[in-house]
């Protein structure tokens, strides 16, 4: 960058822009849909962007008026929100760059620090979660607005009302609609105290001033209070001083301090001390190893660079001015101290993973702004200190990096599982409950699957029912799942959606890879090997005939959702020959067997249980050398298929036509699996 760009009215925008670019958007393309993304694309196909109106009833009412625009616009285009996502969340570092700028527009440079911070903050996991996040980056965009205009108003004489009426709206929709940004709404009094120090600085006066500016923001906090509290209290957490009503108030709140600077450590210092975990990379790989080794460097080189200049040029053009940096340090302490009161409040957890980590996008703003204020403060030159902005911000990029490929990889994770479903399922009955247990997925639950499940089986469902409920038995027994009983009714709220089914009206399966899909069969499942928890006992609710092997309307995945079918792989053939064993295809099942071990593809102890098919298919068409042959390189990959093997067999001998060869193969097995003992 030239000297002349550097102090160009939009260098640090396009700053802004360049790191979030850098951040989150180099793996936009390998990137899918997670956790409550799942939902909305579904909400969107069967009740169409105006039916956001109703599915946020229930918490947060505003919020489906935004959805309703973005979803007319974006529809269910994945690479249409990966890079939306992106650009909002630099819509709402811009937001807070100009906030600062008008706050403190004699200290660019400051101001530059505290925004670049922000901007690459290293521990918000959720971006690329973004049907979701986007809209919370606009409101969060809103909310730096209606503070940048209030400042705006209070300097003004040029008709300042319009940039108060232009910040009590922004401040109104953003309050009533997401009540993670409320700590800095309390704040507003201490923005107003700064922004007027120049053109009041009597301390009387200028107090009075403050009181007059705030008094209609107060109106729309105590609305917004009584309106939660009284009138429309939100499920996803109650608002509790309290969490014993007979507890001592002052005892409460004194117990409650070593969760507060719990959370503030671990969003602050915690956080950024993070980034220079490097164990991480032992599971990266080699090439996105050197990519991320490469793509820090580079940040970190061109970083310092920029911000060389920068201060160069800000220097040279301005008068030496007194710091600011104990404002800075303050107004970011008391941000954190209030950023975490809608968390606290309700006792939910902030933690540095998922799915906790989103409480910390209420905290990046105190976070920025103290460490700003802190490194201004530190007596060493100035390049030292760039030195440090350069590091950290080459450190946070090389982190969103590594979390955008783990969530690339769980995509391609993602894939996979809902195509083996549709292979080995083509149609399931509705009122179907699935159930399943140690589900291999960080950025999704039962509740996100439960969306994609009814996409793919009930496509034309346009009616409040849901025909099939997704369900991870650790996470859902003892609340709406009451037992693993037969009979036991299942009714589930989906928000403006319900589900009614119940435990006798199952399939049990579970995913385990690089092993594949397997439902579950009580008859000849019950001693498979390495089994999740809860899945022995549930096994038996499974009823594999709710599966349609060959019905009129099969399961359809849209390419656009679900990603292209992949090319037929190990899984492909054992799900497809699994289904063929259903239904007595032995020959299909054997061929398919054939293909498959044609893949010589590596396998593992997972794989194992992946043999049965065809060992059974071999078996029933007289093939009797290759069913042993199967059993032994089953028991090869994993020993604790002995028992599986035994009860195979069993049921070989059970349902194939007797024969001297049948009798000595079975005889053959049963034996050398010591299948009596």
């Amino acid at each position: 960058m030239s000297d002349r760009h550097v102090n160009h009215p939009f260098t640090i925008p396009l700053v802004l822009f360049a790191l979030c670019t850098l951040s989150y958007g180099i793996l936009v393309p390998w990137l899918g849909w997670y956790w409550d993304d799942w939902p909305s694309i579904w909400f969107l196909r069967v009740l169409g962007a105006s039916g956001f109106t109703d599915v946020f009833t229930i918490d947060r009412p505003p919020l489906g008026y935004l959805f309703w625009v973005t979803t007319s616009i974006l529809g269910d285009s994945l690479i249409g929100w990966q890079i939306f996502g992106f650009i909002s969340r630099w819509l709402s570092c811009l937001a807070f760059w100009w906030f600062l700028k008008q706050l403190w527009e004699d200290k660019p440079e400051l101001v530059a620090w505290a925004a670049i911070l922000f901007t690459i903050y290293p521990w918000f996991f959720q971006q690329y979660i973004p049907i979701t996040y986007s809209h919370m980056y606009i409101i969060l965009a809103l909310v730096f607005f209606s503070l940048g205009t209030m400042i705006k108003g209070i300097k003004t004489k040029e008709k300042p009302y319009l940039y108060f009426l232009a910040s009590l709206l922004s401040a109104g929709y953003s309050i009533f609609t997401l009540e993670y940004f409320f700590g800095l709404e309390l704040l507003r009094p201490v923005f107003a105290w700064v922004g007027l120090k120049r053109s009041l600085p009597d301390s009387k006066s200028r107090l009075k001033k403050v009181v007059k500016v705030c008094l209609p923001y107060w109106a729309i906090l105590a609305g917004f209070l009584y309106w939660r509290l009284a009138i429309h209290p939100t499920p996803r957490g109650k608002v509790q001083v309290l969490s014993d009503p007979s507890a001592n108030l002052f005892t409460e709140i004194f117990a409650l301090i070593p969760t507060i600077f719990q959370d503030i450590y671990q969003a602050s210092l915690l956080a950024w001390a993070n980034t220079f975990d490097f164990d991480k990379l032992k599971s990266f790989g080699l090439l996105p190893t050197l990519a991320y080794i490469a793509l820090i460097i580079i940040v970190a080189a061109s970083m310092i660079i920029f911000l060389r200049k920068y201060h160069q040029k800000v220097t040279a053009n301005q008068a030496a001015k007194p710091s600011v940096h104990w404002e800075f340090m303050l107004i970011g302490t008391l941000s954190l101290l209030t950023a975490g009161i809608p968390f606290w409040m309700t006792h939910l957890p902030i933690e540095l993973f998922f799915p906790w980590a989103r409480f910390t996008l209420a905290f990046m703003a105190g976070v920025s702004l103290l460490f700003s204020g802190i490194l201004e403060l530190i007596p060493i030159r100035p390049m030292f200190k760039i030195g440090i902005i350069g590091i950290l911000v080459g450190a946070a990029v090389g982190t969103h990096f590594y979390t955008a490929n783990d969530y690339r990889r769980e995509w391609n994770t993602e894939k996979d599982f809902f195509w083996q479903i549709a292979w080995r399922a083509p149609q399931i009955k509705p009122g179907t409950v699935l159930l399943t247990s140690e589900l291999p997925f960080k950025y999704s639950s039962d509740n996100s699957f439960t969306a994609p499940i009814n996409m793919m089986y009930a496509p034309q469902n346009t009616s409040t029912t849901m025909p099939y409920l997704f369900v991870s038995i650790e996470s859902r027994l003892d609340t709406f799942l009451t037992s693993l009983e037969k009979g036991i009714e299942i009714k589930q709220l989906y928000r403006s959606f319900i589900f009614n089914g119940t435990t006798s009206q199952a399939l049990v399966f579970y995913y385990s890879p690089p092993g594949c899909v397997k439902f579950l069969d009580p008859a000849l499942d019950a001693r498979l090997p390495q089994k999740p928890k809860y899945l022995a006992e549930a096994m038996r609710l499974s009823n594999l005939d709710l599966i349609d092997a060959d019905p009129a309307s099969p399961v359809e995945m849209p390419a656009s959702i679900f990603g292209q079918e992949p090319k037929p792989n190990w899984c492909y053939y054992y799900e497809k020959a699994d289904l063929a064993r259903r239904t007595s295809q032995w020959q299909l099942a054997a061929d398919l067997g054939e293909q498959a071990f044609a893949l010589n593809t590596g396998l593992y102890e997972v794989n194992a249980p992946e043999y049965l098919p065809y060992i059974e298919a071999n078996a029933h068409l007289g093939n009797w050398e290759k069913a042993i042959q199967l059993s032994r390189a089953a028991y090869q990959l994993n020993f604790r298929m002995q028992r599986v093997l035994c009860d195979t067999w069993q049921h070989i001998a059970d349902t194939t036509s007797p024969s001297l060869q049948q009798s000595n193969a079975v005889q053959l097995m049963t034996t050398e699996y010591r299948c009596q003992e």
